[in-house]
């Protein structure tokens, strides 16, 4: 199963994830939550019902990079 990817480039954090990615040859697709407004709301869905997320809306934080793998929801590169 291919982990999907929600960030931004715009977010040093995402971009750091991306090259660690290329460099590691993980399979994921990158969802870029600024590209379309679709790709954000579909970022905004996840973020809003997931629990996992809680934290991150705590601190002020968007939550991105934001890694799904049809089971889970991580923000953590090292967990893939």
């Amino acid at each position: 199963m291919t982990v999907k990817m929600f960030g931004t480039r715009n977010c040093p954090d995402v971009r750091a994830a991306l090259e660690t990615i290329a460099e590691k040859g993980f399979d994921v697709e990158f969802v870029n939550i600024d590209e379309s407004t679709a790709n954000l709301k579909l970022f905004l869905r996840l973020r809003d019902k997931a629990l996992e997320f809680d934290e991150v809306k705590q601190n002020g934080a968007i939550g991105v990079p934001c890694f799904v793998d049809g089971k889970r929801i991580f923000f953590d590169i090292k967990e893939l």
